[in-house]
C-alpha cells in the first residue's frame, strides 16, 4: 500500500513538473522569438531584419521581466543593443556588426545578472552562448519530457539506437572529405528511392536561433566569478593593513608619498616643456611633414596619457587616499591631469588645422574619437581622486565609454561624412581619396561633378577629376526587404535613375 501511495505520489509530481514546463511562459517566449528569427534570417543576409528582432527580443524580454529595466546597467546595455541594430540596419557596415555582437553578449551577461561589471556580463553572454545555456536549460527540458512520456513509450530502442548517430555522422564527414579528394568515388544510393530531402540551411538557422537566444530567456553565468565581481566597492575604504607594525607602516606612505610628490613634479615639468615647444612650432613649423606630426603626436599622446593614467591609480590606491598629508600629491596630480588635458586639446587644435587644410579622412576621425575618449577618461581619473573611487570603478566605467563610442561611431556613414566635409571646406581636395571611398560616397560624389559642368576649367578646384561613373556598375541583389539596408534601398534607387538616363541619351 505504501508503494503504491509512493509511486501515485512520484507520478503526481511528474506530471504537474511537466505541466508547470510547458506552461512557463519563457519557453512560450522563447519558440515565439525563435520562429521569428527563422522568419527573418532564413536565406538572407544581416540587415534590416536586425532592427525587427533587436525591439521584439527587447519588448519579450521586458514581458518576461520587467524588473531587469529598472537596473541602470542593463537599460545601458538594452540601449545599445537597440542602437547597434539601427546601425546594422542603416550601413551594414562590418563595424556596426560586431558592435551588435558584442551588445547582444554584454545584454545576455546583464540578463543573468544586471547588476554586474561590463566585463563580467560580456564573460557571462559569451560563455552561456557558446550552448552553455541552451544545454543546461534544454537538457533538463528533455529529461522531463523522457520520465513522462517514457510512461507510454520504450526508449530502450531509442537508446540503442542513439549509438548508431555519432559513428553514422563522423563515416558520411570522412565519405564527403574523400568525394572532394576523389570525384569517382561516389557511393551509389539509387536504388533507394526516397524523396525526403532535408533542408540544411533551414535546420541549421533554426538551431542557430535556439541557441543564440536561449540566453535571452534562460540566463547563465559563472555564479563565482560574478560574486566576486559584485563584491568590488565603487568607493574607497579604510583598511587597517598593518596594525602590528603602525611605525613601519606611516613610514612607507610617508616615503611613497614624497616619491610621487617628486614624479609628479618632474613629469609637470616635462609636459609643460613639451606644450611650449608645440606652442612654438606652430609659429615655426619644421620641415617635418604637418599630417606626421599630428599622427605621430597622437599615438605618443595616447601611450602617455595612459601611462599616466597607470600611475594615478598606482599612488592613489587604497589607504594612500587617506593618508592625512597627501594633499600636495594630489595636487600635483590635479596640474598633470590638467596638462595632459592641455595636450589632448592641443592635439585636437593641431588636428583641426590639418583637417581645414586638406580635409577629413579616416585617421583623422580617429584621433578625434581618440581625444576625445582620452578627455572623458581624464575626468573620469579626475573624479576617481577627488571622490576617493577605486581602480575597478574607473577600468570599468571607462570601458562602459569605449562600449558607447563604438556603438555610436557605428551608428555614422563617415564616407558620405568625409565627403561632405572636403567638398564644402577643404582648401586642398584630394579627389583620388574621395573616390575611393565606399559606395555610400558615390551620389554626392555624382552629384558635385554636375554642378562643376557649367563651371570654366580655371575655376575649378586643383586637381579635380570626375568620378568614373561610367565604367561602375553595381550589381544588387534580387532579395527582400529582409536583407536590404537602408543605403541599399538608398542606393538601388540612385543606379536605376543613372540607368534610366544612360538609356534615354542613347536613344
Amino acid at each position: 500500500m505504501n508503494e503504491e501511495y509512493l509511486l501515485c505520489i512520484s507520478e503526481y509530481f511528474l506530471i504537474t513538473n511537466f505541466i508547470n514546463m510547458i506552461a512557463h511562459k519563457s519557453y512560450w517566449l522563447w519558440a515565439a522569438v525563435v520562429a521569428a528569427y527563422t522568419y527573418l534570417f532564413y536565406d538572407q543576409e544581416i540587415a534590416g531584419n536586425t532592427l525587427v528582432l533587436a525591439p521584439l527580443v527587447l519588448l519579450l524580454l521586458g514581458f518576461q521581466s520587467p524588473h531587469l529595466f529598472k537596473m541602470r546597467y542593463f537599460r545601458w546595455a538594452a540601449l545599445a543593443y537597440l542602437t547597434s541594430a539601427v546601425a546594422v540596419a542603416w550601413h551594414d557596415y562590418p563595424w556596426a556588426v560586431l558592435s551588435h555582437f558584442v551588445a547582444g553578449l554584454i545584454l545576455m551577461g546583464c540578463c543573468y545578472q544586471p547588476r554586474s561589471s561590463i566585463f563580467i556580463s560580456f564573460f557571462n553572454g559569451l560563455l552561456s552562448a557558446l550552448l552553455v545555456s541552451f544545454v543546461q536549460h534544454f537538457g533538463h527540458f528533455v529529461r522531463i519530457l523522457t520520465q513522462f512520456f517514457g510512461r507510454f513509450f520504450n526508449f530502450r530502442l531509442l537508446t540503442k539506437a542513439w549509438l548508431f548517430v555519432i559513428p553514422t555522422l563522423v563515416t558520411s564527414f570522412f565519405y564527403w572529405l574523400y568525394h572532394l579528394a576523389n570525384p569517382d568515388f561516389v557511393i551509389n544510393l539509387t536504388w533507394f528511392e526516397f524523396d525526403f530531402q532535408v533542408n540544411y540551411p533551414l535546420f541549421f538557422t533554426i538551431l542557430w536561433g535556439m541557441i543564440w537566444l536561449t540566453p535571452f530567456f534562460f540566463p547563465w553565468g559563472i555564479a563565482s566569478i560574478t560574486k566576486r565581481d559584485l563584491a568590488k566597492p565603487e568607493d574607497l575604504i579604510r583598511q587597517n593593513t598593518n596594525p602590528r607594525k603602525l611605525k613601519r607602516s606611516i613610514t612607507g606612505f610617508l616615503n611613497e608619498y614624497r616619491q610621487g610628490v617628486i614624479l609628479f613634479a618632474m613629469l609637470n615639468v616635462l609636459i609643460s616643456a613639451f606644450l611650449v615647444l608645440g606652442v612654438w612650432q606652430i609659429f615655426h613649423p619644421t620641415q617635418k611633414g604637418y599630417s606626421e606630426q599630428v599622427h605621430e603626436g597622437f599615438f605618443t599622446l595616447i601611450v602617455s596619457i595612459l601611462m599616466a593614467v597607470v600611475l594615478i591609480l598606482y599612488f592613489f590606491r587604497g589607504n594612500q587616499n587617506f593618508y592625512t598629508r597627501n594633499h600636495r600629491l594630489k595636487q600635483l596630480a590635479f596640474v598633470w591631469i590638467l596638462l595632459n588635458v592641455l595636450l589632448a586639446v592641443f592635439t585636437l587644435y593641431k588636428n583641426s588645422d590639418y583637417v581645414a587644410a586638406y580635409g577629413l579622412t579616416f585617421k583623422r576621425i580617429g584621433v578625434y574619437w581618440g581625444m576625445l575618449m582620452t578627455l572623458i577618461g581624464l575626468g573620469f581619473t579626475f573624479w576617481k581622486i577627488k571622490y576617493l573611487k577605486t581602480n575597478w570603478y574607473l577600468i570599468h566605467t571607462n570601458a562602459w565609454i569605449l562600449f558607447g563610442a563604438l556603438v555610436v561611431n557605428s551608428l555614422v556613414d563617415w564616407n558620405r561624412v568625409i565627403v561632405f566635409y572636403n567638398l564644402r571646406y577643404a582648401q586642398h581636395i584630394d579627389f583620388a581619396y574621395l573616390h575611393g571611398l565606399d559606395a555610400t560616397a558615390v551620389p554626392p560624389l555624382v552629384a558635385y561633378d554636375a554642378t562643376l559642368q557649367k563651371t570654366p576649367a580655371h575655376l575649378r578646384p586643383q586637381g579635380y577629376k570626375p568620378y568614373p561613373i561610367s565604367g561602375i556598375r553595381y550589381l544588387f541583389k534580387s532579395t527582400d526587404w529582409r536583407s536590404q539596408t537602408f543605403d541599399q534601398r538608398r542606393l538601388r534607387a540612385f543606379w536605376e535613375e543613372k540607368d534610366k538616363q544612360r538609356r534615354v541619351g542613347l536613344k
